[in-house]
């Protein structure tokens, strides 16, 4: 990619910046005298000697263009490229040739509460894929591509081609998209929902309404009437080439059973665990049936202790190793939440109440916003905490003593309480569901926690 340098001047940002006056009648590096008081002053003093030698511009001078005293620098960190092959090897090329490449996607929580309202109201689930959804970006920059090998035009082989349209390969092709696709979706009249720039939502008079999930180029159509999800596809076909998958089976390598009969659906990823155990030679390691042993600690007398050890443990890809598991732990995996991974370290179980607290009431507002924007309002949201000192200390904003050294963004639950727009609630701690995402605990309460949170054995 590359842009001619009319272009690149155009969009580049420049600054004012104010340099020393190098004119041959003065040497001062001072500034020039602002109050007349200061210029009688100078008046009066001696004439100062002027230095005959030749004067000549420091050498960063030469990365800015000069007016009088107020030179202009380009954005960049070694300045603007000069030459094809230095724009070639910059860092920074790219950042002048496109501004935008962050493009949302719906958040795996917007899923589970579409898939649950799919449940509870019995509505039909359907699933579209763009083909070639790339290529639908319209560009807002001007870019040029080499001719590609096997199609380059005879006598006219030192050619660029501009693009018309946005191209697989571009780091802007992803967002591109999802701007056409969001113009297109709200002109046929739907809104974008504020909690989630990718789930969009419809309501018709007969009180219908369609929701839309997008996650990059993979759709979820939910809505109660059938005939009207089938209007949206067909509008969708007019516009983009898509690909009906018809009721929906599969979203991000989960599977989705549903049965429409008891009002249920599971979300399962068995194929990934198994392609994750596969990866990492742990198809045949036995099962245990916790996650995380009680009382069990890690320490440092666990580590490579020698050089032999340590040259192992540098070819086990731990890290890759984490993040898959804790993809799985987001998607559909609660249970292993504790032993994968932890938030900040607290100083004290109360103040580890507290945070999680603050968290779980972030978490409820966002999705009690959700749900306002797709019309099922909840009258009250409830959080549950088996902490009685994380109690007091939310509910009584003069508990200065103990708490002085907690973050402030963990009081934002004391404002909650206060408005009561979530309302913080004791529960014992053998009915805490919560406990093993936070804790080692027995077999028992394992399974007991993990079956009432909906997690089943398959």
């Amino acid at each position: 990619m590359d842009e001619d340098d009319s272009s690149v001047k155009e969009k580049s940002e420049t600054i004012p910046v104010y340099v020393e006056n190098n004119s041959e009648d003065s040497d001062s590096s001072e500034a020039a005298p602002e109050h007349e008081e200061q210029e009688s002053v100078e008046s009066e003093a001696p004439e100062v000697r002027r230095s005959t030698r030749e004067r000549r511009p420091p050498t960063w001078h030469s990365e800015y263009v000069t007016e009088i005293n107020v030179a202009y620098c380009l954005l960049t960190e070694d300045g603007e490229p000069s030459t094809f092959h230095e724009a070639l090897n910059s860092s920074d090329k790219e950042g002048i040739d496109f501004n935008e490449i962050f493009s949302p996607v719906v958040r795996l929580t917007t899923i589970r509460i579409v898939l649950a309202m799919c449940a509870t109201f019995d509505l039909h689930l359907e699933q579209l894929d763009v083909k070639t959804a790339f290529l639908h970006g319209e560009l807002e920059e001007e870019i040029y591509m080499l001719q590609l090998e096997g199609f380059a035009e005879t006598v006219k082989e030192n050619l660029v081609c501009r693009l018309n349209k946005s191209l697989y390969g571009l780091k802007q092709a992803s967002r591109c998209w999802y701007k056409r696709f969001d113009s297109f979706i709200m002109s046929l009249g739907y809104n974008r929902l504020s909690s989630d720039h990718c789930a969009y939502y419809k309501r018709f008079e007969d009180n219908d309404f369609i929701i839309l999930l997008l996650y990059v180029d993979d759709m979820l159509v939910a809505g109660s009437n059938k005939d009207r999800v089938q209007e949206l596809k067909a509008q969708l076909a007019r516009e983009f080439e898509m690909k009906d998958l018809g009721p929906a089976n599969k979203i991000l390598g989960m599977q989705i059973h549903r049965d429409r009969n008891n009002m249920k659906i599971w979300l399962s990823q068995k194929n990934y665990l198994k392609k994750i155990l596969r990866r990492f030679n742990m198809q045949d390691c036995k099962s245990i049936s916790i996650s995380f042993p009680v009382n069990f600690k890690l320490s440092s007398s666990m580590c490579p202790s020698n050089e032999a050890k340590m040259k192992e443990m540098s070819q086990v890809p731990y890290a890759s190793a984490v993040g898959s598991l804790m993809f799985a732990m987001i998607c559909t995996r609660p249970d292993i939440a504790q032993a994968v991974g932890e938030t900040v370290v607290a100083l004290s179980t109360t103040e580890a109440e507290y945070m999680a607290a603050t968290q779980a009431y972030k978490e409820a507002i966002w999705i009690q916003m959700l749900l306002e924007e797709l019309r099922h309002k909840q009258e009250k949201n409830f959080v549950y905490c088996d902490s009685q000192s994380a109690l007091h200390i939310a509910r009584n904003p003069a508990f200065h003593s103990r708490t002085k050294h907690i973050g402030v963004q963990y009081h934002f639950v004391r404002e909650v309480v206060e408005d009561e727009s979530v309302d913080l609630q004791k529960i014992h701690t053998k009915e805490n569901l919560a406990d093993d995402l936070t804790k080692p605990i027995n077999a028992n309460k394992f399974v007991w926690s993990r079956s009432s949170c909906g997690l089943a054995e398959t």
